[in-house]
């Protein structure tokens, strides 16, 4: 059980490193997990398989534990390269999670941006609290869990490459904005004043307005936000291209330097857009997911960072993470402490001071506009493909798995093995 305790990360440095397990035991779980999958004969093939390889690769097992020795973690950077940063396909669907918030109480454009501040003021406090080192220890039973994690939520962003993507890392001065996506345009809107202390939630709020009175003039930006849902080895070309333009330089160090990314939705999918007629909660399950396609959200995204809040109309809100260094237990208590923040905030009203929102420019090359064209074809293609259905089960959760010591991620990983064999194999 993984229980939250009082104090700081101060026990970090304390903390055992990973083990490297022996031969024996890899070979041991290996064959109990394949066991139910085999025929006996099969089995009896794989065990002696198995019995080759312990003797083959002690060289191997060597080389692993210098590593160990050498290393805060043998494991870690390999996970994150192999697992996370050389995936060539889409983020979006099979790769970010995504959240839907309870709802919130407002139904106007000045409701919506007066919570997207309150959330942009919420997210600042909890900066605070994780740079000052007051986030509580995680703990399994007594033993003090690693808070790494908590220092790659805010002010990440991956960064495509053609073979394996990198990341622009968080810097503990840095990151004194937040980048808004709304319309398909892009924002930078700085969250502090000049003495690095935060703005007020008004503050923040009298800056938003300026979106509310250009609302009905300001034409959608040129499409791009929808590059970041293709696949990897098809937009970093097309990133490559982009940043080699000067004027091009602000935008991405607007997204890239950004604390979060912040998209205020103008519209989602209504159940008409379905084939099949979709529950409210079901159309905002696929606006945090994936946007809905061009035709709505899906290029007023930046599915590289590792943080985006989502405010959309109508009292809807989520949240859409980049994986590759957050689990979603790290998420969740951000957005815990957020939405407990928000329950407690009063209406806003403006400073009357001048707008801080600066919109960036798109500069988009000649020889680039048809790769643009061609990606955005095939990532609404690639989201129609995607179906979804929000449904609260209201039988069991995870205290079923806790009394009865299963692990939740085994059951839902049953769960969608068995929903496939009675829909599809059955």
């Amino acid at each position: 059980m993984v229980r939250t305790t009082s104090t700081c990360s101060a026990q970090q440095s304390n903390l055992p490193r990973l083990p490297v397990p022996t031969l024996a035991d890899t070979a041991r779980k290996y064959l109990k997990a394949v066991a139910p999958l085999l025929n006996n004969d099969e089995f009896n093939e794989t065990k002696k398989i198995v019995e080759e390889f312990q003797h083959e690769s002690k060289p191997l097992q060597e080389l692993l534990l210098k590593r160990a020795d050498t290393e805060e973690n043998w494991l870690s950077q390999w996970w994150l390269d192999k697992v996370y940063l050389e995936w060539r396909s889409n983020l979006p669907i099979f790769y970010n999670p995504a959240l839907l918030l309870p709802r919130q109480s407002y139904r106007d454009f000045d409701g919506q941006i007066q919570f997207a501040a309150h959330v942009i003021q919420g997210i600042l406090q909890y900066r605070s609290l994780i740079d000052n080192n007051q986030i509580p220890v995680d703990r399994f039973g007594s033993d003090p869990l690693c808070m790494d994690q908590y220092r790659k939520v805010l002010g990440i962003c991956r960064i495509p490459a053609k073979s394996i993507d990198r990341l622009h890392l968080y810097n503990k001065t840095g990151h004194r904005h937040v980048a808004i996506f709304h319309r398909n345009n892009i924002y930078r809107l700085p969250v502090y004043d000049d003495q690095g202390n935060k703005l007020s939630a008004a503050d923040i709020y009298s800056s938003l307005k300026k979106l509310a009175d250009s609302k009905e003039s300001d034409e959608k930006q040129t499409l791009i936000g929808h590059l970041t849902a293709d696949e990897r080895q098809l937009w970093a070309p097309i990133h490559e291209q982009l940043s080699s333009v000067p004027e091009n330089k602000n935008f991405l160090d607007t997204i890239n330097d950004s604390l979060f990314v912040l998209c205020l939705d103008e519209n989602y999918q209504s159940s008409s857009g379905t084939a099949i007629k979709k529950d409210t909660q079901t159309l905002m399950g696929f606006n945090f997911l994936h946007g809905g396609g061009t035709k709505y959200n899906t290029a007023n995204r930046w599915f590289d960072k590792t943080l985006q809040v989502i405010v959309a109309p109508d009292g809807y809100s989520g949240v859409n993470y980049e994986h590759s260094l957050a689990e979603g237990g790290i998420i969740t208590a951000l957005v815990d402490y957020v939405l407990d923040h928000c329950k407690t905030a009063q209406p806003l009203v403006s400073t009357g001071k001048s707008s801080l929102l600066n919109k960036c420019q798109v500069v988009i090359p000649k020889d680039v506009e048809q790769s643009i064209s061609e990606s955005e074809k095939r990532v609404n293609k690639f989201i129609e493909n995607c179906d979804l259905t929000v449904h609260k089960y209201p039988e069991f959760g995870k205290e079923f798995a806790k009394q009865n010591k299963l692990s939740i991620d085994g059951m839902i990983q049953v769960a969608l093995q068995v929903a496939y064999f009675r829909s599809v194999l059955q």
